[in-house]
């Protein structure tokens, strides 16, 4: 299938007349194609629908004598610069070029503040587009990126007075510019006006990007490479699918914790008498525990642990947590789960991930639960913040209470009237897991195979349960 759809391509190419080498492949196609040459001569115009290299001239912030893009992190992310130069060279497949790749997309309006300007919304070629943030109180705000062009900011590009290849990036207004202050920092919109000189943070190059049809072995290679990716992808697909269909209960009587010595965190903030990990299991929700916010640190490293007393030899567990009230800042939102048996309590390891629990966020001073299944021979859990509902540092999070159950699934839903399907569901998933776990921790491949193994369980799992 993949070899005719792959003719096809190369067939519907010559048949148009279209060149081996394009500049403005569409964004639908992008992973079909691949880095054929980037332009060492900054564009002094632009083409609508090309593809470039959007990078900042400004003297004393490159990368080893080399300007680095513009960075796409993700829907709804800052945008930032690349911290390296070295993000693309000729043979790039176009999946993981995409997040470096703008192109201009003329909206069709003229700017009445700057008729020498032509105005755009400027997308990535993962298909996000570049949105503003700014307002009259805060004009430093990150520019982000949306999947809906309706929603996306348009802008003024212009040559910076006569400096021909030296482009000014404003919004359709001619307010605020398009900004950054360094490799690996934020793109930021700022000053409002016509920028009139180069040299400064709002001064942008562009650099065109050829790109060439993939071959039959490109496509082969990077289905390959992808597969880890898309086999976790497909992991966490079908745990969220299987857990829709249980119905768990639990008594509040069989409490795994017990006793505050089974708790323990070095990121307990120690600077004041609240914050203490006792809280998290005194049944009093007018106290909490908090890490350390005396100092911003990144997402996942900040945790507390967990020792349970005795082996549960594989169990299904209910993770139940109470918020802090008064308060949504350093809410968690997903909370990561880790098997930290063997590890020093003050190692911050990148240990195998059990789960990552989901506990939205309505209200400060809520109650939630979450399933997740330990394996066999872990007595040491890790909890770390894997992202938070809002921050005031970093890094940090807080909960007023927390405890462990051991789950069993009601007699009624759907896993229960299917048992053999869910078992032969639940085993495919387990397989899956351990193979990635496995790739993780020892290197071993993971192929396409064992990508299209789970795909075809889940299908097998829908049909079956609907």
């Amino acid at each position: 299938m993949k070899k005719l759809h792959f003719l096809f391509i190369l067939f519907a190419l010559c048949s148009l007349g279209a060149k081996a080498d394009e500049t403005t492949v569409d964004v639908a196609d992008i992973t079909s194609y691949k880095v054929a040459s980037i332009s060492s001569t900054a564009a002094t115009s632009i083409t609508a629908g090309s593809w470039y290299l959007l990078e900042q001239d400004r003297e004393g912030q490159n990368h080893n004598g080399n300007w680095t893009p513009a960075l796409d992190n993700g829907e709804g992310e800052t945008i930032t610069r690349a911290s390296s130069a070295d993000v693309l060279e000729e043979g790039t497949f176009g999946g993981y070029a995409a997040k470096y790749l703008v192109r201009f997309v003329e909206t069709g309006t003229t700017s009445t503040e700057n008729t020498s300007s032509t105005v755009y919304n400027i997308q990535f070629a993962t298909g996000n587009y570049f949105k503003s943030n700014a307002t009259s109180e805060y004009s430093g705000a990150g520019v982000t990126t949306v999947a809906d062009a309706s929603e996306a900011t348009s802008w003024n590009v212009y040559t910076i007075g006569s400096n021909e290849g030296h482009f000014g990036i404003n919004q359709y207004d001619m307010s605020y510019d398009l900004n950054n202050n360094g490799i690996g920092g934020d793109v930021v919109s700022w000053e409002s006006g016509e920028i009139t000189s180069t040299g400064g943070n709002n001064d942008w190059e562009l650099f065109e990007v050829t790109l060439e049809a993939m071959t039959e072995d490109d496509m082969a290679q990077y289905e390959t490479e992808l597969a880890p990716t898309n086999l976790l992808t497909l992991i966490r697909e079908a745990d969220a699918l299987y857990e829709s269909n249980n119905d768990w209960t639990y008594s509040t009587d069989d409490k795994l914790i017990t006793d505050e010595t089974q708790l323990s965190s070095p990121y307990t903030a120690t600077n004041e008498s609240t914050g203490k990990i006792s809280a998290l299991i005194d049944g009093d929700s007018s106290t909490y525990w908090h890490s350390d916010w005396s100092q911003g640190v990144d997402d996942d490293v900040h945790y507390f642990q967990v020792e349970l007393s005795e082996d549960l030899e594989g169990a299904d567990l209910i993770a139940y947590i109470q918020r802090r009230a008064g308060t949504n800042s350093d809410q968690i939102i997903k909370m990561g789960v880790k098997n930290a048996t063997n590890v020093d309590d003050e190692e911050y390891t990148d240990d195998e991930v059990i789960a990552i629990l989901d506990y939205p966020f309505t209200t400060a001073g809520e109650k939630l639960t979450d399933h997740f299944y330990l394996p066999s021979g872990v007595t040491k859990l890790r909890f770390y913040e894997e992202e938070k509902q809002s921050s005031s540092t970093a890094g940090c999070f807080n909960l007023a209470e927390f405890q462990l159950y051991p789950a069993t699934v009601s007699d009624d839903c759907a896993n229960s009237t299917h048992p053999k399907t869910a078992a032969a569901f639940s085993e495919a998933i387990k397989t899956a897991s351990e193979l990635y776990t496995a790739y993780a921790t020892e290197d071993c491949a993971i192929t396409t195979d064992d990508v299209a193994t789970l795909q075809a369980a889940i299908d097998a799992y829908k049909i079956a349960i609907e």
